[in-house]
């Protein structure tokens, strides 16, 4: 197949020398624990790493224009190189895993002694802290038994404590409820007297009251006694005027009377005393 598009990149004939480099290393024992070698290896595999890169980037810039054309060509440069590129790959990948389980090896030997000194130092810590335990089982249970002395002495003189304020408490509520008793007396006797004296203050009010009601009624029934004269003398004295008058004009004093009542009792139609 003849290169077009990415002839600014690499050649038909560039990619040719390339695979013969890679087929010279096919299976090819290289030491890559030698700088010199394995810095030759690496920097072949960075050259066609680099041209693979580059690819990428050309097909995506030329994808537009030639979009078919463009994949076709670069997968299949892309395949050449990477297939150009495979014995230094398997050699790097080769020596990586290689340095891998050197490195692993290492690390777990590293581990290994480092368990085994910790395992010693922790046998020999072990035995010291169980002789600190021991004298701290012993420590604490003396101070268990001292705590438990204390807190029974504790108990039995807040129980003396409380005790003694019970028969003081005792004491002094008695005496309250005497006190109380005394005043609840005096209150009782004091509600006694103030109520005798309100009694009689009461008594003496309704003797009055009724004294004063029956002055009231006798002089209403002086004043009605009074008015009553009064309004008979008044009328007796326009009577006799009325009579007066009746005899002057020749009518007797009988019949005259006798005229008056009827007048006064409202007999004679249209008729009355002005009193």
């Amino acid at each position: 197949m003849s290169i077009m598009l990415f002839k600014e990149l690499t050649t038909e004939e560039k990619i040719q020398e390339l695979e013969a480099e890679g087929i010279k290393y096919k299976g090819l024992f290289v030491d890559m624990n030698k700088s010199k070698e394995r810095k030759y290896i690496k920097d072949s595999a960075a050259f066609i790493n680099d041209l693979l890169k580059r690819l990428d980037r050309a097909r995506i810039d030329k994808s537009k224009a030639y979009k078919s054309q463009v994949e076709t060509e670069a997968l299949q440069i892309k395949t050449r190189l990477e297939k150009a590129n495979e014995p230094f790959t398997e050699l790097i990948d080769a020596h990586n895993h290689e340095r891998k389980l050197i490195l692993a090896e290492k690390k777990a030997k590293e581990e290994a002694e480092a368990l085994a000194i910790k395992i010693a130092e922790d046998h020999e810590l072990a035995i010291l802290m169980y002789a600190e335990y021991g004298r701290e089982q012993e420590a604490l249970r003396l101070q268990a038994e001292a705590d438990k002395k204390e807190y029974q002495a504790m108990v039995a003189e807040n129980a003396r404590i409380e005790a003694e304020q019970k028969v003081k408490d005792d004491m002094a509520k008695a005496e309250q409820d005497k006190q109380d008793a005394i005043n609840a007396k005096a209150k009782a006797e004091q509600d006694a007297e103030q109520a005798a004296i309100k009694a009689e203050q009461d008594k003496q009010a309704a003797i009055q009251a009724e004294k004063q009601r029956q002055l009231d009624e006798q002089a209403r029934l002086e004043r009605e006694k009074q008015a009553r004269e009064a309004n008979t003398a008044h009328k007796a004295k326009i009577n006799n005027a009325v009579l007066n008058d009746l005899i002057a004009i020749g009518i007797p004093e009988q019949q005259a009377k006798m005229v008056i009542c009827a007048i006064a009792k409202g007999n004679v139609s249209h008729t009355k005393i002005n009193y």
